[in-house]
């Protein structure tokens, strides 16, 4: 504890002489260090800052080396080799792209004419006539065939079947159809409930017409079928 000087002493010194002496006091040397105080308890967290401002877009970096060069591919349609003509096709068993020699069209190489039909022959395609079929027929009224028309000795009719064509005697008859060039290739089948006599049908074929010689005793009805190429 620091001493306390009066202004007056015991021994009756003035207040000068007491400033005096105590200007003379020296401080003593610090007492050592003492232990370090208990660790206090952890404040609370404070609040998030604010979220900083976005930085610049740093600059593009250097091209990178290239790499090693993948596997071989399948080969391209380039590199089959087809020759000059052929056509390139793909192959389902072989999942792959083949030559092939261009095949032509056989239909395409035939000279059809007008109303010919291609049919397969067995060994190649071929234009072949097609056949047109005229029908003729009449009920259970009689007609003698002297000196009438084809239409009236037969009513029933189909088209391409001329009409005023005649049957100038009882059996005899010049049948004429449209769109036949020769009637030669003509034939025809009968049905009906007609009585022939005789000799039995007998055709004749001409360009022009078909001459048909059919003798018969009478018809109740009759139908005539022909054929044309």
């Amino acid at each position: 504890m620091a001493a306390v000087l009066s202004a007056c002493t015991v021994d009756g010194s003035t207040t000068d002489q007491a400033a005096d002496a105590a200007a003379e006091i020296v401080t003593g040397p610090a007492g050592p260090t003492g232990p370090a105080g208990a660790r206090g308890a952890t404040g609370e967290t404070g609040a998030a800052g604010a979220t900083g401002a976005h930085g610049y877009t740093g600059a593009a970096g250097q091209q990178g080396a290239r790499g090693e060069p993948g596997p071989q591919g399948p080969a391209g349609l380039g590199d089959l080799g087809c020759t000059d003509g052929q056509t390139v096709v793909w192959q389902a068993s072989t999942s792959s792209w083949q030559c092939t020699n261009h095949v032509a069209n056989p239909l395409g190489q035939l000279n059809c004419t007008l109303d010919q039909s291609i049919r397969w022959t067995g060994t190649a395609w071929a234009c072949v006539d097609t056949t047109k079929i005229f029908i003729l027929g009449r009920s259970t009224t009689w007609q003698r065939f002297n000196g009438s028309t084809v239409a009236a000795v037969f009513p029933l009719r189909s088209a391409g079947v001329d009409g005023g064509s005649t049957c100038d005697t009882f059996m005899h008859c010049s049948i004429t159809f449209t769109n036949v060039s020769d009637h030669r290739t003509c034939t025809f089948t009968e049905a009906g409930s007609q009585r022939p006599m005789d000799p039995p049908v007998f055709s004749i074929s001409n360009i022009q017409f078909f001459d048909l010689d059919y003798p018969f005793e009478f018809a109740i009805s009759m139908s005539l079928t022909f054929f044309c190429a």
